[in-house]
């Protein structure tokens, strides 16, 4: 079963993932160590930032470009974002100097992606038909982050939403709760309202779960994550 607020949110999610933010300041003149600003973050949020810096910081487009296509290439299938960065690199790099896209990689890792989409698919209805709360909440689970793997933001929205319902102790309702306000964060249609889902999700976990592992992880979340979404 999906959260009322996230079946009210699903559709305008589709429409409008690729919605790209309004432009933000231009940097000029930047003396950043790329590599030490991206170590705090990974996967999504790592390229997203990496990105951004991009957009906003055309001293370091080249180079920050250059360290998302490797990233998206070692870490993630998201084959979407590796050939939109490419463009970008071809447009901002000195003419021939732009390495050639990847196409090998673009066509293994988007078959690689969809023989695991259905290979985890074919898993998670096989633990439906076991009716084993925690193999279905596995299932879902694993389904969820391989769509976040490919960048495909509403799917991977819906999967951990539906696996809310499997969650049968305070940890993995604090993980799932997380995770649905880290793809909050990174919805464009969403970022505006993003105080009203985090107080919407985080009212989810129990009272017995905020002295230990909430405290805990809150900070960094908002420390690693947010900076990220809400600056761009």
């Amino acid at each position: 079963m999906v959260e009322p607020m996230v079946v009210d949110i699903l559709n305008d999610v589709e429409q409008n993932e690729n919605v790209q933010p309004a432009a933000g300041a231009i940097v000029q003149n930047a003396n950043l160590d790329l590599d030490l600003i991206v170590s705090s973050y990974t996967g999504y949020a790592r390229y997203q930032r990496l990105i951004y810096i991009a957009d906003h910081c055309p001293p370091l487009r080249v180079q920050a470009l250059t360290m998302t296509l490797n990233y998206l290439k070692s870490e993630t299938l998201d084959v979407q974002a590796y050939v939109e960065c490419h463009r970008k690199l071809v447009a901002s790099a000195p003419a021939g100097q732009a390495p050639a896209q990847d196409t090998q990689w673009v066509e293994a890792t988007r078959k690689l992606a969809q023989l695991s989409l259905e290979k985890l698919d074919v898993e998670l209805r096989s633990s439906k038909q076991s009716a084993i709360k925690e193999s279905i909440r596995r299932g879902q689970d694993e389904l969820a982050f391989h769509f976040l793997r490919m960048g495909d933001l509403s799917s991977a929205l819906k999967n951990y939403s539906r696996t809310r319902e499997y969650c049968t102790n305070h940890l993995q309702v604090g993980d799932n709760t997380f995770a649905i306000i880290y793809l909050y964060a990174f919805v464009p249609t969403l970022r505006t309202y993003f105080p009203i889902y985090l107080l919407f999700y985080v009212e989810y976990l129990p009272t017995i779960y905020f002295p230990s592992y909430l405290l805990f992880y809150l900070p960094t979340f908002l420390r690693s994550y947010l900076p990220t979404c809400l600056t761009t």
